[in-house]
C-alpha cells in the first residue's frame, strides 16, 4: 500500500487542473513499475494505491516481487519530481507499506455494481503499517520480509501499532538488495545544527484532528528532510505535527509546515527527530537561509 505524504495541503496551493494533470503524472509512472513487477492494482484512491502480489494468479515469487516493486517505486520518484519541476510543480514524495498474510478476494458488489476485490485484517494492518511512514520510506512487516527471501538490506527496527492489534509489529525499513544495488535507496542527510534556536510552535495531530494546544520550542537542527525538534512538551512517537514558526518581515500570516516524530532523542521526551511531510515552497526557502552552525560569515 502506498500513499503520498502531504497530499491534502499540497493539493489546496495548486489549481484543480494542475492537481488532477500531477496525480495522474505520478500514477501513471507507479502503475508502469507495478505492471513490471506483476502486480494487481485493486484500487487507487485519490493518491493511495493498493497493490496485490499472488491474486488472481498464485506465484512463488510474490514476496520478492514486492519488495522489487516497492523499491522500484520509490526510485521513479526521481524522474517524477524531475517533470513537477520543469512543469513548475511541487515536488512530491510517497510512503509504501509492504505486509503479508491471507485475504479475501473475488467479485464484491451488487448486481448492478462490483469489481475484483480483497478484504481481511491483513489490509487493515497494511494501511496501519503504511500510516507509519515518512516520504521515501517503504516499511515491511515481519512476514512481508520472511516472504521477501534473503539479501534484503534492512533499516533499525520500527514498533508499528494501532487500533484492533493485540501487540505491536516488529517492521523494519526495507533499504535495497544486495543483488540490485541500482534499487538502494539514498542515506538521509545529518540535520546541520543551527547558528541559533529557531522558535516554532507545535501542535499534534490525532489522525486528521488536532490537540488541544500548540505547545511552544525550538528546532535546533536541520537538514532538507528533516529537523531537530525541542518542545516544551513531551513528544510522541510517530505522531503528526504542525509546525508553526514565526511570522517574517512583510509576513501576514504565520508560515506552517507539517512533519512526523519518526526518533525520541535522549532526555525527557520532548526532543526529537522529525521528517517533513509538508513543506509549502516560500517556507522552504526560509528554512534553506537559516544560518547553520559553521557557516561562512
Amino acid at each position: 500500500m502506498s500513499d503520498l505524504r502531504g497530499f491534502t495541503a499540497l493539493a489546496e496551493r495548486l489549481e484543480a487542473t494542475e492537481v488532477v494533470s500531477l496525480l495522474n503524472h505520478y500514477l501513471s509512472a507507479m502503475v508502469e513499475v507495478i505492471h513490471q513487477n506483476g502486480g494487481t492494482i485493486d484500487e487507487i484512491i485519490g493518491d493511495a494505491i493498493l497493490v496485490l502480489f499472488g491474486a488472481p494468479l498464485a506465484a512463488p515469487d510474490t514476496g520478492r516481487r514486492a519488495a522489487l516493486c516497492a523499491l522500484g517505486m520509490q526510485k521513479a520518484m526521481g524522474a517524477v519530481n524531475e517533470q513537477n519541476l520543469r512543469k513548475g510543480w511541487p515536488g512530491i514524495e510517497m510512503g509504501i507499506a509492504l505486509h503479508r498474510g491471507d485475504v479475501v478476494v473475488g467479485n464484491i458488489g451488487s448486481t448492478k455494481r462490483s469489481k475484483y476485490g480483497v478484504v481481511g485484517r491483513t489490509i487493515n494492518t497494511a494501511s496501519r503499517i503504511e500510516s507509519f511512514t515518512v516520504g521515501g520510506q517503504i516499511i515491511a512487516s515481519p512476514s512481508a520480509i520472511a516472504a521477501a527471501g534473503p539479501g534484503l538490506v534492512l533499516g533499525e527496527e520500527i514498533e508499528v501499532h494501532g487500533k484492533g492489534m493485540k501487540e505491536a509489529l516488529r517492521c523494519r525499513p526495507l533499504l535495497g538488495l544486495e543483488d540490485r544495488p541500482e534499487l538502494r535507496l539514498a542515506e538521509e542527510a545529518d540535520c546541520a545544527e543551527l547558528a541559533a534556536p529557531l522558535p516554532v510552535l507545535t501542535l499534534e495531530l490525532s489522525g486528521k484532528q488536532f490537540g488541544e494546544r500548540m505547545e511552544p520550542g525550538h528546532l535546533s537542527a536541520l537538514s532538507p528532510r528533516r529537523a531537530v525538534i525541542e518542545s516544551s512538551a513531551p513528544l510522541t512517537l510517530y505522531s503528526n505535527l504542525l509546525v508553526r514558526l514565526e511570522p517574517g518581515t512583510g509576513e501576514g500570516e504565520a508560515p506552517e509546515l507539517y512533519a512526523k516524530v519518526i526518533r525520541l532523542l535522549e532526555g525527557s521526551g520532548r526532543r526529537g527527530l522529525a521528517q517533513f511531510t509538508s513543506v509549502p515552497p516560500p517556507v522552504r526557502a526560509r528554512l534553506d537561509r537559516i544560518p547553520r552552525t559553521g557557516d561562512a560569515s
